[in-house]
């Protein structure tokens, strides 16, 4: 993670994991929305790949502001393994093995109070992931609306959610205690890289 001026930049080097939060708890168990300002583009022009993507997340993992997924592959996109998490993944690249979209897609994945994944082929998976242009290096716009009951993600101020899903109580969903979490991003990247900056947020 940096902070390069006003800009968060999640990932930038091969083979690298990252996330940011925001240092206290948030009740998230009642209604929210969160808009966020992204821009995904290339490490070097010649780059003929990108990847992975990033994620914004819920989570009330045990290492709370320092929680981090597992190491090693940009597939897990920062948050595999973290417990009582919900993410909402901008993921960039096919990863087959997860049932991953040929192109940029947003998925939804929750286990729970258990550890969370980003295989869309598992018990994680609460909405189908979707195709969509964001990895495009240009600006995008995301905004997550919960009304107690579902999630919904609008991209680039689309009138329709291009995703959603109906998680129920958060709080009970995740196992929070009092309803709080922290919020924030995570990001990875493999063998591909990309920068994943985040640019304006409001919570």
């Amino acid at each position: 993670m940096l902070a390069n001026g006003t800009t968060l930049r999640l990932a930038a080097a091969s083979n690298q994991n990252a996330s940011a939060w925001l240092p206290t708890l948030q009740n998230v168990s009642a209604t929210f929305s969160t808009t966020f300002q992204f821009q995904i583009s290339k490490v070097d022009p010649s780059d003929a790949q990108i990847g992975d993507g990033f994620a914004f997340v819920i989570q009330s993992a045990a290492a709370g502001t320092h929680a981090i997924g597992s190491a090693g592959f940009g597939q897990y996109l920062g948050y595999n393994g973290l417990n009582k998490s919900l993410a909402i993944e901008f993921d960039t690249y096919q990863n087959s093995n997860y049932n991953d979209p040929a192109n940029p897609h947003i998925g939804i994945q929750s286990n729970g109070a258990g550890s969370n994944s980003p295989d869309h082929n598992g018990t994680a998976k609460l909405a189908t992931p979707v195709q969509a242009n964001f990895a495009d290096g240009s600006v995008h716009t995301a905004t997550v609306t919960y009304d107690g009951t579902t999630l919904k993600v609008f991209l680039d101020g689309s009138a329709a959610p291009v995703i959603s899903a109906t998680v129920g109580n958060l709080g009970t969903l995740l196992g929070l205690t009092g309803g709080n979490a922290y919020v924030g991003f995570t990001a990875a990247n493999g063998s591909a890289r990309e920068f994943a900056d985040i640019l304006t947020w409001s919570w």
